[in-house]
């Protein structure tokens, strides 16, 4: 009794000397581990009782992935904002010192969203697999649909009403998100909505099935058929929103995120060089606007290479070691404007055209006129997204982590 009562006092005393916490962040990282593995069982009193050690976020292992997610709310930050200042371009009626020719290439943005799609919702079903040896595929579905669907549906009931019914919308189309694979009249940018939603429903489905085969060889000739296939599509057809235009990028972050759960050892080269990936895949994105090629071959490769590019990215994003770029990336203001994000891209389109088109159209001074939709537009799209955000998607998150566990 008296020795087990000394190591009860002792670990107090040890749990108190690890307990460690940020006075900035008010933030504590915990770790449960079994007592059998933190001290020797005591063969006359049984094991001895060891209370939860808490490790502080900048020293535990796992603390080191939540530091990368942070530059990967960077990257998810520098998306949107790649896409709000691309719809802000057509508004623009002067070049404004060339800014307005890099707006242009900022429909890009939305590949950087399908990279970070694919690693991140590709990572969490590959940890489930690793730790359950199976996936739950309806909890899977319910996690992710309960995320996007209900401000989805609450700003395509709002696109409905305003829609010029002399030009009715095929409604199933938006209501089941196949409206990418044709032409769409209202709702635009929630093609790559359909997009992430259809990869949403199936990656778990064929997941599932490969884990039975118990080889991983069919997983990645599948993933390599699709890949090419995705390549051969944008050849052959114009409709660039279509989901099979999109494949290639979807694969390239589900290949980093299986890598990054079951291999870490193959990225470790790479993630050690992240300034070299950082310039790499800056070239790698915008290589081939700086390239003449014929429209089939444009839609092949400008894509493509700009796929590769985020991906290079992500890896640099990822590295352990601190750079510019991660510091960057880590930046509070493009945290909040990354949780932002999906408010923003669903009602940026609205505060833009508000601006752009009803407010300040007719004023003489050009320059002036683009320089104040260009940070009106650009404030307005941030603050209300963060207000939908706040108001909207924060609640339905909270009442859907309530009922899925």
């Amino acid at each position: 009794m008296r020795v087990n009562k000394i190591s009860t006092q002792l670990s107090l005393s040890l749990s108190k000397f690890f307990e460690v916490h940020d006075q900035s962040e008010n933030h504590v990282c915990s770790l449960d581990l079994p007592s059998s593995r933190l001290w020797p069982v005591n063969s006359l009193d049984g094991p001895i009782s060891f209370p939860r050690i808490l490790y502080h976020d900048k020293i535990n292992k796992m603390a080191k992935i939540n530091n990368r997610f942070k530059e990967l709310d960077g990257l998810r930050a520098f998306a949107i904002l790649l896409v709000v200042f691309y719809h802000l371009s057509s508004y623009l009626t002067t070049n404004l010192y060339g800014l307005k020719s890099f707006f242009l290439t900022g429909h890009n943005g939305v590949d950087l969203f399908f990279v970070l799609s694919g690693f991140l919702v590709g990572r969490l079903a590959f940890l489930e697999i690793e730790k359950e040896n199976h996936l739950n595929i309806f909890r899977f579905w319910g996690k992710r649909f309960l995320r996007t669907w209900p401000l989805y549906f609450i700003f395509l009931i709002y696109y409905l009403l305003k829609t010029d019914y002399e030009v009715i919308p095929k409604v199933w189309r938006y209501l089941t998100f196949t409206q990418n694979l044709s032409e769409m009249n209202t709702f635009v940018q929630s093609w790559s909505l359909a997009v992430e939603e259809q990869f949403y429903f199936l990656l778990p489905v064929l997941l599932s099935l490969f884990i039975k085969l118990k080889s991983k060889k069919p997983l990645f000739i599948f993933a390599l058929s699709l890949f090419i296939s995705s390549y051969i599509f944008r050849y052959y057809n114009l409709n660039t929103s279509h989901t099979l235009a999109s494949l290639d990028t979807l694969i390239l972050g589900i290949l980093i995120s299986y890598f990054e759960v079951f291999e870490k050892n193959k990225l470790k080269a790479l993630k050690s060089k992240p300034y070299l990936l950082m310039i790499l895949g800056i070239i790698s994105i915008y290589l081939f606007y700086m390239v003449n090629l014929t429209e089939e071959w444009t839609r092949v490769f400008r894509y493509g290479f700009q796929s590769i590019g985020f991906t290079l990215l992500l890896i640099s994003a990822l590295s352990d070691k601190r750079t510019l770029l991660s510091h960057f990336l880590s930046s509070k203001v493009l945290y909040y404007i990354a949780i932002f994000s999906y408010s923003i891209y669903l009602s940026h389109s609205i505060i833009i055209f508000k601006i752009g088109r009803v407010y300040f159209s007719s004023m003489n001074n050009l320059i002036l006129k683009d320089i104040i939709i260009l940070l009106l537009g650009t404030a307005g799209s941030i603050f209300a997204g963060g207000i939908s955000y706040y108001l909207i998607e924060k609640p339905l998150l909270k009442a859907r982590d309530y009922f899925v566990k």
